[in-house]
């Protein structure tokens, strides 16, 4: 199904089921879809609709509708719905309007237009989006960012990063550890330091449970390159509770990645607790 799609759309629909996930959703709808685009596709939506509309804005949009849930575990399968199908065969169909053999971002943002009643849609012209005018800007050609191989690098970190958020809590330790360094290190919201990849398995449950909890959102405020071959994102978790604390917290991971084996891997995350008013 996913043949034509490039890598960066085939990001979009991940990071939507991770969306649905979060939320607790049953299935994938135009809403997750469209966060998925605002996480994968910022580029676009920044020459589409203009720098403003931020992932922050989206989400916001979004969660006037949505009712968070128990959040589902990575292993449960969610399917699309109905409007999410209606948004993937309208891509295709605007990718073959434009003349292009691949399905992109691009495409799946046409698609969304085209479901007219969904949320997402609704969002999307509330912000200006209007679909004759966005085909004929994406008919023009642009520079692709694909060729910069900084932005490269960025989008294969960014990959391993929401794969690593995707399974954060304590039900699958084995799979999280996977995705650390051997020699990792994590300070945890306490304060205490926890080192490789061992001992951070079996501190799991005690690490990590509270961001599989209802209603937990996180949101990637930053994502950028460090000295040598690592990466440096900035985490926002939202609508924490914990025990001793009545009123709702946040807490902000700092997260190193680093190549390894040719891959992305967790080196350091530390874990700064906000106290929200």
């Amino acid at each position: 199904m996913f043949e034509r799609y490039t890598e960066k759309a085939r990001r979009v629909i991940f990071f939507a089921r991770y969306e649905a996930s979060c939320y607790g959703t049953s299935h994938i709808d135009t809403e997750h879809l469209l966060l998925g685009l605002a996480r994968e596709g910022r580029s676009l939506m920044g020459r589409v609709f203009g720098p403003d509309l931020s992932l922050h804005e989206i989400r916001r949009e979004v969660e006037k509708s949505i009712t968070a849930r128990q959040r589902i575990a990575t292993s449960v399968e969610v399917p699309l719905s109905e409007d999410s199908k209606s948004v993937l065969i309208f891509a295709a169909e605007e990718s073959d309007r434009l003349g292009n053999r691949h399905i992109g971002e691009e495409h799946l943002s046409l698609g969304i237009l085209r479901v007219g009643k969904s949320r997402a849609a609704k969002i999307l012209k509330e912000k200006g989006g209007e679909l004759a005018a966005i085909r004929d800007l994406l008919a023009q050609p642009v520079d692709s960012l694909k060729s910069e191989p900084k932005v490269r690098i960025v989008e294969e970190g960014a990959s391993k990063l929401y794969r690593f958020l995707a399974k954060l809590g304590p039900e699958n330790p084995g799979e999280l550890a996977l995705l650390l360094a051997k020699n990792a290190q994590i300070v945890d919201s306490t304060g205490v330091r926890w080192k490789g990849r061992d001992e951070i398995e079996r501190a799991a449950k005690r690490i990590f449970e509270m961001y599989a909890k209802q209603g937990v959102t996180a949101n990637v405020e930053s994502l950028e390159e460090g000295p040598g071959q690592t990466l440096v994102a900035s985490v926002m978790w939202e609508h924490l509770t914990t025990e001793g604390h009545p009123s709702e917290l946040a807490h902000r991971m700092t997260i190193v990645l680093a190549r390894e084996d040719e891959s992305w891997v967790v080196l350091f995350l530390q874990v700064t607790p906000l106290l929200v008013p």
